[in-house]
């Protein structure tokens, strides 16, 4: 499995590694995005809902971030919405947690599946 960790404040790896293509595709990235992801960052770290920069609207019920344009499925426990706005806004696949306050989450995507779900899952090729 291919995994890092980037500083976003100097843009360097200081855990993990890469193949040096895909490494110098982060960093581009990275540092492209790098103001945004720090006032992300700094959001998160305050338990505070990130910036939204698009329009995501999924069904269920739900109730608006602040930011206004978007709707995000109730969480029973309010610290953790900015955990699934993170995944909503990042349009991850998955979300693996054991944190029962997901359980109750009704969501397409990402799908929420506790660590022993996961580790169930048949591998793709």
């Amino acid at each position: 499995m291919l995994d890092s960790t980037t500083n976003i404040e100097t843009l360097t790896v200081f855990e993990g590694e890469l193949p040096q293509r895909a490494l110098g595709h982060v960093l581009e990235w990275a540092g492209e995005h790098q103001q945004g992801l720090l006032e992300n960052w700094e959001l998160c770290r305050n338990r505070q809902h990130l910036k939204c920069e698009r329009n995501i609207n999924y069904r269920s019920k739900s109730r608006n971030l602040p930011c206004g344009s978007c709707a995000m499925p109730s969480v029973r426990d309010a610290k953790d919405e900015p955990v699934l706005a993170s995944a909503i806004h990042a349009d991850v696949d998955i979300l693996i947690t054991g944190d029962k306050d997901f359980s109750a989450v009704q969501i397409d995507r990402p799908v929420i599946l506790t660590p022993a779900a996961f580790l169930e899952m048949p591998r793709q090729m």
